[in-house]
């Protein structure tokens, strides 16, 4: 350990920080934490004497994993609705062909009609 901190096993930084291994995960895995991988094993960095500064970066990391949530679902949602354009687009379409297929039966049998 160094003054700055330390190098602990997601074990122990969940021990430490007293956050689940999942939660622990998820921080790695968005770059939430500053983090380092040694032979398929991951420490992260550890700040012991940082209790306030862990606090605020408890707020900043879930913030941050909202703010990636809402991103994805933002993205999902815009693809949703572009489909769903597509399909009205191509359902409008189909109906003003069938009206204009109608109108034109019509009008050939009225034409008929006339002679």
């Amino acid at each position: 350990m160094d003054e700055n901190g330390q190098w602990l096993s997601i074990m122990e930084y969940c021990r430490e920080r007293k956050k689940s291994i999942s939660t622990v995960r998820r921080y790695i895995k968005s770059n939430l934490v500053k983090f380092k991988e040694v032979n398929g094993k991951y420490f992260i960095w550890y700040h012991a004497h940082a209790p306030k500064k862990d606090l605020m970066e408890d707020k900043l990391m879930h913030l941050k994993m909202d703010n990636n949530r809402l991103a994805n679902d933002n993205f999902r949602l815009m693809n949703e609705n572009n489909e769903l354009k597509l399909i009205l687009t191509s359902q409008q379409r189909e109906n003003f062909n069938s009206i204009r297929n109608s109108n034109s039966v019509q009008n050939e049998t009225n034409e008929h009609l006339k002679s």
